[in-house]
């Protein structure tokens, strides 16, 4: 799976082997240390979350990657820059894109574009 926008067409047995996964993730962390080792994450918030913010960037760096945290009032998101293009270029820096974005559509064009 390249991206993941919606749980809609997941369906009960892919949704238990996530939570499954988890757990086994949860319970021995350092087993995992290097799983996403030099990878990078980048988080886009248009509506900002400390829990969503920590949790992510703390999961990227027990996970043994680092993220990037760009909130879109401090960006020319939407303005000079669109959202296609944001996710062009970003998806040539960073190797995951996580978005908590108003609008749906928005999302999809952001994993359409990346």
């Amino acid at each position: 799976m390249k991206d993941l926008t919606s749980l809609i067409e997941w369906d009960s047995e892919m949704i238990s082997k996530l939570i499954k996964d988890s757990s086994k993730l949860k319970k021995n962390p350092k087993k995992y240390s290097n799983a996403l080792k030099n990878k990078s994450l980048l988080i886009i918030f248009e509506k900002p979350s400390m829990r969503t913010r920590i949790s992510f960037q703390v999961g990227m760096h027990q996970l043994g990657g680092y993220a990037v945290v760009m909130e879109t009032r401090d960006t020319p998101l939407g303005g000079k820059e669109s959202l296609s293009d944001t996710a062009k270029a970003s998806s040539r820096y960073c190797n995951i894109i996580a978005a908590r974005l108003f609008k749906q559509e928005d999302l999809e064009e952001l994993a359409q574009n990346s």
